[in-house]
């Protein structure tokens, strides 16, 4: 697995078949734009269920992302296509929040999402120099609780949070860079 950050190579494991990547406004295709529309995907995204995404919406948050100071939003690759993102935003010196989407349901229950997380939280820690990253995951999200916690994740019940009468569980993960 390689992870490229605008540019600039980062980590590589074994799998030359697998990239994580800055998304740029390029990647943006109609196959990106129908996973975050479909229901089963977008069911515990917070933006983008708000409203029918289009090539332009979608277009218009990478761009966005790309020239953010206090974010990244990274791809998954595989075999060069494009199947899932995952974004640090909200960054300070020390913490930032994570969130990951796979889009491409053909990948979905094969551990892609928790080697997309443990991929960016390690670059979140050695590139960035943050020792706290926080995720916020619907309660019945149990796929993405699962990536989370395989990727050594803690779930801190005291810090759940009820939002619109549905309740997150806040996930948190310490290390040092």
């Amino acid at each position: 697995m390689l992870i490229i950050d605008r540019g600039e190579y980062f980590h590589q494991e074994n799998s030359d078949d697998i990239l994580i990547r800055t998304l740029v406004e390029d990647d943006v295709s109609d196959s990106y734009v129908r996973g975050l529309n479909d229901i089963a995907v977008n069911l515990y995204l917070v933006g983008a269920k708000e409203k029918k995404q289009t090539l332009e919406d979608v277009r218009s948050f990478v761009r966005m992302n790309e020239n953010d100071d206090c974010g990244h939003l990274f791809g998954l690759f595989i075999r060069e296509k494009l199947r899932g993102t995952c974004r640090l935003h909200d960054i300070t010196d020390s913490s930032a929040y994570l969130g990951i989407a796979i889009f491409d349901k053909n990948i979905w229950g094969k551990s892609f999402g928790s080697s997309l997380i443990m991929a960016v939280t390690n670059f979140a820690l050695n590139k960035l120099n943050i020792n706290r990253i926080e995720a916020l995951i619907h309660e019945e999200n149990i796929a993405s609780i699962k990536s989370f916690e395989k990727a050594k994740f803690e779930c801190i019940k005291s810090k759940s949070e009820l939002k619109d009468g549905v309740r997150f569980e806040y996930f948190v993960y310490y290390g040092s860079p």
